[in-house]
């Protein structure tokens, strides 16, 4: 009694993954009339290519989608679960490509949503290159597992709330600790001091004031596609 059942779909490869993800996505966005897109797992290792029709003689649209989901072409809104792994860095760099192509996406962020750092994907290529090319894991450098793997040490931990509360302090002083004692503990090498830090703090906030923040899913509509990142076999 009182509860509310929505329709919804999910988008899944049970296997090692290219396996049209994205295509699917924006299919069932464009004839089933989403409400919103639901990125539950990963972050920016997703490469979800979507070609968009031409139509009128005009040329057609083709993205490679990462964070973004892959309705945007279709105008349905994203939201970034907290199973999500936000980095600022390559977002923007989404955001603008799509915004230079006339795609303008919305995206709602969850407040407990994990934040890569420009250390983490440092420290992710580092360690990738010491293992020599006879035992790379294939990582595609973008720095999620290494933020999740942070994430799990004590004071090392912060999400999209801090930022939108504001923790400058805390940030900052996390930051610090990844590029010196982390970095060192994770690949014997300290990330030396630079302009990165200043540019990601930069980065992070202008990220923090595009996306809308959010706890639940935004009640656009449905059903809600819950579009997945790799193959569940990787």
């Amino acid at each position: 009694k009182g509860c509310c059942v929505m329709r919804a779909i999910a988008v899944i490869d049970a296997n090692y993954g290219d396996a049209g993800k994205g295509l699917v996505t924006d299919y069932l966005c464009a004839t089933h009339g989403a409400g919103i897109v639901v990125r539950f797992n990963g972050g920016a290792n997703a490469g979800h290519t979507v070609v968009e029709p031409a139509a009128n003689n005009s040329c057609h649209r083709r993205h490679v989608f990462s964070h973004i989901g892959s309705g945007a072409f279709q105008g349905v809104p994203t939201y970034l679960s907290k199973y999500f792994v936000c980095n600022p860095i390559l977002f923007l760099k989404e955001y603008d490509e799509l915004c230079k192509i006339g795609c303008k996406p919305v995206v709602y962020v969850s407040r407990d949503c994990l934040v890569t750092t420009f250390a983490d994907m440092i420290i992710n290529q580092t360690l990738e290159q010491q293992r020599g090319s006879n035992n790379r894991h294939g990582s595609c450098g973008v720095g999620l597992n290494e933020t999740i793997v942070r994430n799990e040490v004590d004071g090392l931990r912060f999400t999209m709330a801090d930022v939108w509360d504001n923790k400058i302090t805390k940030i900052e002083y996390i930051l610090r600790e990844i590029c010196d004692k982390y970095s060192i503990f994770r690949t014997g090498l300290a990330i030396p001091a630079s302009n990165m830090h200043d540019n990601f703090m930069c980065d992070l906030y202008r990220f923090a004031n595009i996306v809308h923040r959010a706890v639940y899913i935004p009640n656009f509509g449905e059903p809600i596609i819950f579009e997945g990142a790799q193959g569940l076999l990787l």
